[in-house]
């Protein structure tokens, strides 16, 4: 099969597209493909060139305009971009972008827009998966784990369950044992595992998260520990192994001036000494 784009730039910026998986925006596109000879302020006419050949489709979702490739059509792109010897160099553009969008998601699906960023993430979903998969690849661990610890609760909002924990798995066989990366990663796992039941499996999660946090020193990460646990024993009914997490607590959430997870813990604190009467 062969695909002539009419100029050197549209067949560069053509492989280079199809680094992506299920399409992309335009600024994913401008922040990925320009570079190394094609500027920036010319992909947006390149797109448009490429349009014109049949080689690229735009499709609206979430109303904003993506840009696609037929499968077969981005096969070949994918094995004329290793050609060029811009297949890692693309791979890391691409899951850069995806973490940090990821991370952006992260402080948004608490707060009133997390309808509309569980919509786009929903929408990102394969080009999620494609950072994952190749950072898992390149044996860069933190990265993924930056990603699934980031993206959990679109995991577990959406349905995901096992496609994330199964994720979580993979993430946490390559990370270090002392990092605060892995202890939040052990932290969502142990979230997701509850959900599914695995209540046993939850439980070693959460400490062995609690343990990696104390050898960090993360006095937030700490404490929020402590409330998970706090919370588990208070759903089991051992009130008094929960009063004791909360009050090892509330300090330190004080310490870190945590208002709304101090007055949660206090709530959650009166259950438990209300359930001892």
């Amino acid at each position: 099969m062969e695909l002539q784009p009419a100029s050197e730039q549209e067949r560069t910026v053509f492989c280079r597209l199809c680094a992506f998986a299920g399409g992309c925006t335009l600024k994913a596109v401008e922040a990925i493909c320009a570079g190394d000879g094609i500027e920036e302020e010319h992909i947006l006419e390149l797109l448009s060139r490429l349009i014109d050949q049949s080689l690229v489709y735009t499709v609206e979702q979430s109303g904003e305009v993506r840009y696609r490739l037929l499968e077969i059509i981005q096969q070949y792109g994918q094995e004329k971009l290793e050609e060029m010897g811009e297949g890692v160099i693309l791979g890391r553009r691409h899951r850069d972008w995806f973490l940090e969008l990821a991370e952006q998601a992260e402080q948004q699906l608490v707060g009133r827009h997390q309808g509309a960023w569980l919509d786009r993430l929903e929408v990102e979903h394969e080009n999620l998966r494609t950072a994952l998969r190749w950072s898992l690849e390149q044996h860069e661990g933190e990265a993924a784990g930056r990603i699934g610890a980031a993206i959990w609760s679109f995991w577990l909002l959406r349905g995901y369950l096992g496609e994330g924990r199964q994720w979580l798995d993979l993430i946490l066989a390559q990370l270090p044992d002392r990092t605060a990366v892995r202890a939040k990663v052990l932290g969502v796992t142990a979230i997701i595992a509850a959900h599914q039941g695995d209540s046993t499996r939850a439980k070693s999660l959460v400490e062995q998260s609690l343990d990696v946090w104390r050898t960090v020193g993360d006095k937030q990460g700490i404490a929020s520990t402590l409330a998970m646990l706090g919370n588990a024993a208070l759903s089991q009914g051992d009130y008094e192994q929960a009063t004791t997490r909360y009050e090892e607590c509330l300090p330190l959430l004080r310490e870190v001036e945590e208002k709304q997870w101090t007055a949660i813990v206090l709530s959650s604190l009166g259950l438990a000494l209300f359930y001892q009467g």
